[in-house]
């Protein structure tokens, strides 16, 4: 038969079989020391002392006296064993984990005379599936119901005010929470890992959402953000893999970081007319997002803002925006043009990479710094980079398998290792003039063997070339460049490798103000690559424009190195 003990007044002595079990102190239980199952405590007990049943095991059923006003920090923690508790109707305050790890306590059911919850207060009672709070409740802690994994419902009363930080996190059960219209915060992770919740209804009153609060809420399908709230918090909606509709107020000036990471299910999104920042990896892996539109005021995109959105075909970006972070738009599977706004000083690192759809760029006009892999993988066919542009990043266009066609400023700009490694198709490769050791250039850059160098000032067509790369050219229009294009290059190419007649009168050596204004000062090597350029064009290396007063020894050494060759 399952024992019952009533506990006596007094004070722990060496004697006195009644006295043995517990501390007593001016109303206080301090500690109790037995291993009943059931327990009820005498009605002159008024205070529960902090930890003073903690670790009683074998404790199943507890009864507190009516007239104990106040429970203390961590009195019945871990009593694993514990179903029922039965509280008086004068209770007042439950302090910080009093109930925390009691993993049998099925149902809670406070009188109405509690006015105060602590933290962690019932935190990892995994059994605990009915709660019913005091309607007089004006303070709720943090994590006072976290890892209830069996909790299905809860009604806060009106007298709240604020959902502390994890309240109910990690509550896998939890279906539905009635929220009242006084609650004005909503705190971080309030709600993060609660897989069952499907909707949350917020009354206009709240003004604040904190970081992670509907994080994993993996059945959640809608949501409505209230018309106070300024700032959408990091990881707000992270891993709510079913979520579809957001509605958003206009109010809201900010996206905190990973705020809708891994929404898979996110189609759409009309944001907000206030909108200033979007922060980092904002919508990392919305795979089913398909358009986006940025409002005029977005400034700044965060690192991997929309990175992985794998469905994405159209983008908008704001006229405001001064750089393009890294990785912001990596592996967009289905993105095939963007138009990117002048004011882009810079791009960051892998900003493009692996957007094997993406064919036309509109490279901004005022670009400076292009990073490493920028457009490494994409399916761009020719590119034309502004004379602003002073470096280019390592593989920047590495494995542009389609791309044919690259006009580099006409300016000194550091171009990074490998920048076009793997573009296969490339066919014509324009240099700024006065490029010095243009066949270590090609290997260091990893041109291709067949791609034709060219010179600025060697080609007429350079605004064939422009307009061959923009993507305001109508696509009919750059059919008809490109074959005009071609047929430039063999005229090019035809005058480049015809003799040239020797001149009347005894030879000449071409006037020094002639050459070129580096010759003057080239190193050896320098002269050495001036040597070979009778043959640079069949090399594909960059070929200056023959004198026309060369000397025909010239021509004849010229004409048996191509032959070896």
């Amino acid at each position: 038969m399952m024992e019952k003990q009533q506990m006596t007044r007094g004070t722990e002595t060496a004697g006195g079989a009644g006295l043995r079990h517990c501390e007593i102190r001016n109303g206080e239980l301090v500690r109790y020391f037995g291993d009943a199952t059931e327990l009820a405590v005498p009605d002159y007990v008024t205070t529960i002392a902090a930890d003073a049943f903690r670790g009683c095991r074998r404790l199943t059923d507890l009864a507190l006296g009516r007239n104990v006003t106040s429970i203390h920090a961590g009195a019945f923690r871990d009593c694993v064993r514990l179903r029922r508790v039965a509280m008086p109707s004068g209770l007042r305050e439950i302090g910080d984990y009093a109930f925390r790890g009691c993993r049998s306590l099925s149902a809670v059911l406070l009188p109405r005379s509690v006015y105060s919850v602590g933290v962690g207060a019932f935190q990892d009672c995994a059994a605990l599936k009915k709660v019913c709070l005091s309607a007089e409740l004006q303070h709720l802690g943090g994590f006072a119901f976290a890892g209830c994994e069996a909790l299905e419902e809860v009604a806060l009363p009106e007298t709240l005010t604020a959902i502390h930080r994890s309240t109910f996190f990690r509550c896998h059960s939890l279906r539905r929470v009635t929220v009242p219209e006084g609650i004005q915060t909503v705190g971080s992770y309030a709600f993060a890992q609660c897989g069952a919740l499907e909707e949350l209804p917020l009354a206009q009153t709240v003004t604040y959402i904190g970081r992670g609060a509907l994080s994993e809420c993996r059945a959640l399908r809608s949501f409505r953000i209230p018309q106070r709230v300024r700032y959408l918090g990091n990881h707000l909606f992270s891993c709510c893999e079913a979520l579809e509709e957001v509605q958003l107020p206009d109010t809201v000036t900010a996206f905190g970081d990973y705020a809708f990471c891994d929404c898979k299910s996110l189609a759409r999104l009309q944001l907000p007319a206030a909108l200033t920042r979007i922060g980092q990896g904002c919508f990392l892996h919305c795979a089913a997002l398909q358009e986006l539109s940025l409002p005029a005021g977005v400034t700044a995109i965060g690192k991997g803002a929309f990175a992985y959105c794998t469905g994405l075909r159209s983008v908008t970006l704001s006229e405001g925006l001064t750089a393009l972070e890294a990785e912001t738009f990596r592996a967009c599977l289905s993105l095939k043009e963007i138009r990117l706004p002048d004011g882009i000083r810079w791009m960051g690192e892998r900003a493009f990479e692996r957007c094997i759809a993406l064919e036309s760029v509109h490279v901004p006009r005022n670009l400076e710094r292009l990073g490493d892999s920028a457009f490494a993988e994409c399916a761009l066919v020719s590119v034309s980079l502004p004379s602003t542009l002073c470096s280019i990043g390592e593989r920047a266009f590495a494995d542009c398998y389609w791309l044919d066609t690259v006009l580099l400023p006409n300016r000194r700009a550091w171009i990074g290792v490998g920048a076009f490694a793997g573009c296969t198709a490339l066919e014509v490769l324009v240099v700024p003039d006065g490029l010095l050791f243009p066949g270590r250039k090609r290997e260091r850059w990893r041109v291709p063997a067949r791609a034709q160098m060219i010179y600025h000032s060697e080609l007429e067509i350079s605004l064939l070339f422009a307009e061959l790369a923009s993507s305001d050219t109508p696509e009919d229009r750059k059919i008809e460049l490109r074959q005009e294009i071609r047929q430039r290059l063999r005229q090019l190419r035809r005058r480049s490798a015809a003799p040239h007649p020797a001149p009347d009168g005894p030879p000449q050596v071409p006037d020094a103000a002639d050459a070129s204004p580096d010759a003057a000062n080239a190193s050896p090597d320098a002269a050495e690559d001036s040597r070979e350029a009778p043959g640079a064009a069949e090399e594909g290396t960059a070929k200056a424009a023959p004198a026309p007063q060369e000397l025909p020894q010239a021509e004849s050494r010229g004409a048996e190195r191509r032959q070896e060759d």
